[in-house]
């Protein structure tokens, strides 16, 4: 029972399926499982950042583009019922619409690439090493 004890060291303190962590059949099996989650895991938000950073000249395009019309005019927003000073700053909207842009741009397009490009582990080639 050595092996055991052992193996309960090597785990978190806290598991939010704390009955599979315990000991029985399943633990061995849901213990890789978990393993090859986190990594997984890991490897998505990791492609997700790169893929972010690679479209990051395409979201400045995004973003310039939205700060202006096609005639070249400032975007400037002036609602019909927001009548007590409103911010005609042309600048403030601007930097608004690029903003929004630019990081819709990068987010959309890291979790593109971050699905596209990220492997799910293969759950039938696992062995008793990777614990």
């Amino acid at each position: 029972m050595g092996w055991l004890e052992e193996d309960f060291r090597s785990d978190s303190w806290t598991d939010y399926k704390w009955k599979a962590a315990g000991a029985g059949p399943m633990r061995v099996a849901y213990k890789r499982l978990r393993q090859h989650k986190q990594s997984y895991d890991l490897d998505f938000y990791l492609n997700w950042a790169i893929g972010g950073a690679i479209l990051s000249p395409l979201a400045i395009y995004m973003g310039r583009k939205a700060q202006s019309t096609t005639s070249g005019v400032p975007m400037v927003y002036f609602a019909k019922n927001y009548h007590n000073f409103p911010n005609t700053n042309p600048h403030h909207w601007a930097r608004n619409k690029f903003q929004l842009k630019f990081w819709g741009t990068m987010i959309l397009g890291g979790y593109i690439f971050a699905k596209a490009y990220t492997r799910a582990p293969n759950m039938d080639k696992l062995d008793d090493e990777t614990i």
